[in-house]
């Protein structure tokens, strides 16, 4: 966990001797980092969330304990809007902030903090500034949460200890969690005016596997949850009564502590980073809706790896092109998905642009738009505002 800088550079096109059948490049368009120029609260980022039709870019930071707040301009460079932390507000609960989504209906955005054991939420009460509103949280000391959890489990009623990540359902009806150390996927009820409030836990007696990663289809009837130390991806549909039903279990030999999930808007891929077995993984729905082993990429099988600690995928707004990093590795791989082939191909590995180092990649993201790559770093505390150009 760590601090950063903040200052703006242009660059050529980003090219390399391992492209294969793809124009497309990377070219770095802006530099934030920690404790520069009047920027903070991003050490450490651990998600974005994009409200590109208001203009605001969200991102929370494990080190930090914050959410911290950018607006973006229309050629979608950042300046520092708002910043919540923990030291400064600790009411809301930030400690070790860990994912962060964002409400369109409601105009609302939603944290989990893995330390803290909280769900907290914010809304714009005006055009300018986001607020916040509640926070749930059952209260107990992180302490005992990951040093002495049985002594404290009964007191575990929201199913938040070790938050890692969540999804609003497309509906805006309802935000699910999953979190590693309660071993739970909790759903929580978000009201018109957007205020969140506990509803159940899914199928309270699953092994869950202690969740890292949730994603959902487009349609969001299909949620995805990555069990870390089960190795395994359950897979739930929604039925009509908007309840939840275990559908199929994965598991493959090169499916080691899954990490993120990215699913295809139709629902017929998905991406699985597995940060043990150092491998991105691809699964295929079939005709009968289920979902087969499709492909593997293990870390050796790449010129120059990339894959160590695999733990995020963004993707172009086509789908064709496939964004991967490692957390304990250095750069972003980048895969093709070929339409004559139906698999995924390696077209390069970006090390470093514009002179900057790119290593432990934190997080990824692709603006709404498809326009922009949101490169967050964990140990160097940045965040590259990379400009995808096909």
């Amino acid at each position: 966990m760590t601090k950063y800088l903040y200052f703006l550079i242009l660059w050529p096109w980003v090219f390399s001797a391992n492209v294969e059948a793809s124009n497309s490049a990377l070219r770095l368009k802006q530099v934030l980092q920690n404790n520069l120029r009047g920027v903070s609260g991003i050490s450490n980022p651990r998600d974005i969330a994009i409200a590109q039709k208001r203009g605001m870019v969200l991102v929370v930071s494990g080190d930090d304990d914050a959410l911290t707040v950018f607006s973006a301009d229309e050629d979608f460079k950042l300046s520092l809007s708002q910043s919540f932390s923990d030291k400064n507000f600790p009411e809301l609960r930030l400690k070790g902030a860990s994912s962060v989504s964002y409400s369109k209906r409601h105009h609302s955005a939603y944290t989990t903090s893995f330390y803290s054991g909280a769900l907290t939420s914010f809304s714009y009460k005006d055009e300018a500034q986001l607020l916040p509103t509640t926070t749930l949280s059952d209260n107990i000391n992180h302490n005992l949460v990951f040093k002495s959890f049985d002594s404290i489990k009964t007191q575990d009623s929201l199913g938040l200890l070790g938050a890692w990540s969540s999804v609003i359902t497309n509906d805006g009806q309802y935000l699910l969690t999953a979190s590693y150390q309660s071993n739970t996927v909790s759903v929580f009820s978000l009201a018109p005016k957007g205020v969140a409030s506990f509803k159940t836990k899914l199928l309270p007696n699953h092994d869950w596997g202690h969740p890292t990663s949730i994603e959902q289809t487009a349609d969001s009837n299909t949620i995805f949850v990555a069990g870390f130390e089960s190795n395994q991806i359950f897979i739930l549909n929604r039925t009509s009564d908007h309840h939840f039903v275990l559908k199929q279990t994965l598991s493959h030999p090169t499916l080691l502590n899954p990490q993120k999930l990215s699913v295809s808007r139709n629902g017929e891929y998905l991406f699985v980073a597995a940060a043990k077995s150092k491998s991105l993984i691809i699964y295929k729905q079939d005709a009968d809706g289920q979902y087969l082993h499709h492909q593997s990429i293990l870390n050796d099988q790449l010129p120059s790896g990339g894959l160590n600690g695999a733990c995020c995928i963004a993707m172009s707004l086509d789908e064709s092109l496939l964004f991967i990093s490692g957390e304990a590795d250095k750069g972003i791989l980048i895969f093709n998905k070929s339409k004559e082939t139906d698999q995924i191909t390696y077209q390069r590995h970006i090390k470093s642009i514009g002179g900057i180092a790119i290593e432990n990649v934190s997080v990824l993201k692709t603006t709404d738009d498809g326009k922009h790559l949101m490169v967050g770093t964990g140990k160097n505390n940045q965040l590259l505002i990379l400009e995808i150009v096909e």
